[in-house]
């Protein structure tokens, strides 16, 4: 009798322990769009937000894709084709985002990728899309516009409760921080700004193809362009400028680097100095930050860092550079 009770309970226990299983499956309602948290990580740059945020702006936009998989193993991505899980746009609006992405099964393992800025014309196949930033980027659109991001997530079931999505900067930012130095004053550094340019005599990197399925950028092409104008921290600072440009990117040791002009046209010319006879070659998703002091007798370097652009840490400064 015993044994026919403990064997019965069992049984009981068993089945109401599928019937909860069951029961989680079906708390996550395929018609009920997922709950996406989208955000930058680390610092995003100023024409989306202040500096230190990290928020997307009103009128920002994301494409995002839906895969899944029958196994814990990342989606095929070309086969990601119909349309209600490819491309798919979300806006940043004042109060959240507009856009809807549907789970596809409570079943299988699902990866999402996604990527800024959005792209429409986007192919309808394939795993890549070639990409143009722009060498002015005193335009904050064509600013804003070089700061490619992306995410992937790893495998994961459907699930009502909120998805973070926390997007990687891709490309490498240069931050230039001017100070007054020896027999400057502030009016005269403020008449140099406007004619700051970042330069290379090897010229840059404008063109590239971007790998939607990892973020990587590859098959980098030169430009015409041997320098570039620098976006200003704010509309009212004239003292901290930022640039974007391409991972692999190389400025050559005692070549020309950021110019000034004064306002009677006379040049002010920092050159890159490194020690070792190395040369400066810029990675994805960091930020290389120079302390410039301005001096009447030229441009002399104060510090130097280099920065995670995607996380709140900074590496150990750089023993080769020579610092003035």
């Amino acid at each position: 009798m015993t044994t026919k009770r403990l064997f019965t309970m069992g049984m009981a226990a068993l089945m109401l322990a599928g019937c909860n299983h069951d029961d989680s499956l079906r708390t996550v309602d395929l018609k009920t769009p997922i709950n996406l948290q989208l955000s930058v990580e680390g610092p995003v740059v100023n024409t989306r937000a202040d500096v230190a945020g990290n928020n997307f702006k009103t009128g920002d936009e994301v494409g995002l894709f839906l895969g899944t998989s029958e196994t814990e193993t990342a989606a095929d991505f070309e086969a990601i084709t119909d349309s209600k899980h490819r491309n798919v746009e979300f806006t940043r609006e004042a109060n959240g985002w507009d856009g809807t992405l549907y789970w596809q099964s409570t079943r299988d393992w699902h990866t999402l990728y996604a990527y800024a800025p959005y792209d429409k014309e986007l192919e309808t196949n394939g795993t890549t899309m070639a990409y143009t930033i722009s060498n002015d980027q005193q335009d904050p659109a064509d600013y804003a516009a070089a700061d490619l991001l992306h995410y992937v997530s790893l495998p994961m079931k459907a699930t009502a409760d909120a998805v973070p999505v926390s997007m990687k900067h891709c490309m490498a930012q240069l931050k230039i921080v001017l100070e007054e130095g020896a027999d400057v004053d502030a009016a005269e550094l403020d008449a140099m700004t406007p004619g700051m340019r970042l330069l290379n005599k090897d010229k840059f990197y404008t063109r590239f193809t971007f790998d939607l399925t990892s973020g990587a950028i590859t098959q980098p092409q030169l430009s015409p362009y041997v320098e570039m104008t620098l976006q200003p921290e704010s509309s009212t600072s004239k003292r901290t400028y930022y640039v974007i440009v391409c991972p692999g990117q190389a400025f050559m040791n005692g070549a020309d680097f950021i110019r000034l002009k004064a306002a009677d046209g006379t040049p002010y010319i920092y050159k890159l100095r490194l020690t070792g006879g190395g040369n400066l070659t810029v990675k994805a998703g960091e930020c290389y930050t120079f302390k410039l002091k301005v001096n009447k007798a030229g441009i002399s370097l104060g510090s130097f860092s280099i920065d995670s652009w995607n996380y709140a840490q900074t590496e150990e400064g750089n023993a080769d550079m020579v610092t003035d």
